[in-house]
């Protein structure tokens, strides 16, 4: 007998989810007058808001594009249009409490299930394109900071240098990356079992990543693409919001950050997406906290758009593929039931071995003769 799954494990994500959301929307409006981000909501620029969604659709364009060479490194790769599709479609999964990991298990089933691909492949697909993405992340931010750093913004003080890492913990950290590097070079485990399956093909598309720098360079640089339109989703955002005079150039490596801060656990972002934007763009450009507030707040507005448009995605294919089925179920009923009409004038020496021969054939049913003589 199959133990029924325990409600506790099934809801702990989403209870964790919504009480990180919860706590921190708490205290970011213990120090932002809600009226305050209300007003500035409501006198956004709406033209801002739509470079802000258009902004959007071309990061996931571009998303989309990098995780279909993915899936092609792990031999579990649909079409590119179908992981347009797919990559939408998660953006409406990704809103509900559970996240992205969760998002891309679901979406690397759903496309198992559509177009036939095999699934711990598929989803092996989802970390190597985080992997490219996290490092786009870094080169992006790391410019940024550059950037930042030669007009001024950010310095080294040497009086907080009790506050670097300690250097065990560094050695330990480097020391388990290249172990864990190695391993993933030259440890493959024996078998089919998904698990095995998923590792491996992760492993192998890892490999391929680091040794092929025609897949690696462009890979990264989709990264770092996608990073300039997720700034530029959250810059749009803040221009539409704000009438603070800033250097617009010198604050461009704090959206990201604003945006990686989101992923955590929590509903949508709700709650971390603010209280990280408060404390950068408050803390280091002086940016009103109502205004980082409302820019959080109207950021979420755009991601809404798309998950409703994910949303419909969905329930389009759902139709189609269950229309497809139909068809195919149909299709198949109509080949398991061929009748045969078989007009003869004095064929009764042919006939037997005609009757044998068509009787061996599985989708006829009814065999009719009509006999003129």
């Amino acid at each position: 007998m199959q133990e029924r799954p325990n409600r506790w494990q099934t809801l702990k994500k989403p209870l964790l989810a919504f009480a990180v959301s919860g706590i921190l929307l708490y205290l970011v409006f213990r120090k932002v007058e809600i009226d305050a981000v209300v007003t500035n909501l409501r006198n956004a620029k709406l033209n801002w808001f739509l470079a802000a969604t258009i902004a959007f659709a071309f990061q996931g364009l571009c998303a989309s594009w990098r995780w279909h060479m993915m899936q092609k490194l792990t031999k579990a790769s649909t079409h590119l249009f179908a992981t347009i599709r797919l990559f939408f479609i998660s953006v409406a999964l990704a809103f509900i409490p559970g996240g992205h990991a969760v998002a891309d298990v679901v979406k690397s089933a759903i496309a198992s299930k559509w177009f036939g691909v095999n699934l711990p492949r598929l989803i092996a697909s989802a970390p190597l394109d985080r992997m490219l993405g996290i490092i786009g992340l870094g080169v992006f931010c790391g410019g940024a900071l550059g950037l930042a750093a030669l007009k001024g913004v950010v310095s080294i003080d040497d009086t907080k240098q009790s506050q670097m890492i300690d250097l065990r913990i560094l050695f330990v950290l480097i020391a388990g990356g290249i172990i864990g590097f190695v391993i993933l070079l030259k440890w493959r485990p024996q078998g089919n079992h998904p698990i095995f399956q998923f590792y491996n093909a992760f492993a192998d598309g890892f490999t391929e990543v680091f040794r092929s720098p025609k897949i690696a360079i462009p890979g990264i640089t989709l990264g770092v693409v996608v990073q300039c339109f997720s700034a530029a989703i959250y810059f749009f955002c803040l221009r539409s919001i704000t009438d603070v005079d800033a250097n617009w150039l010198q604050m461009i490596w704090v959206f990201p950050v604003i945006a990686a801060a989101a992923t955590a656990p929590s509903v949508a972002g709700l709650g971390v997406r603010e209280a990280t934007a408060i404390a950068l763009l408050t803390g280091i450009f002086e940016i009103p906290e109502e205004d980082a507030a409302a820019m959080s707040f109207l950021s979420v507005g755009v991601n809404l758009v798309w998950v409703a448009f994910g949303a419909l995605l969905l329930l389009v294919e759902q139709l189609q593929q269950k229309k497809a089925r139909m068809q195919r179920t149909l299709e198949k009923d109509t080949k398991s039931t061929i009748s045969v009409i078989i007009p003869t004038l004095n064929e009764a020496d042919e006939l037997p071995e005609t009757l044998s021969r068509l009787r061996k054939i599985s989708e006829v049913s009814e065999i009719v003769v009509g006999d003129g003589g």
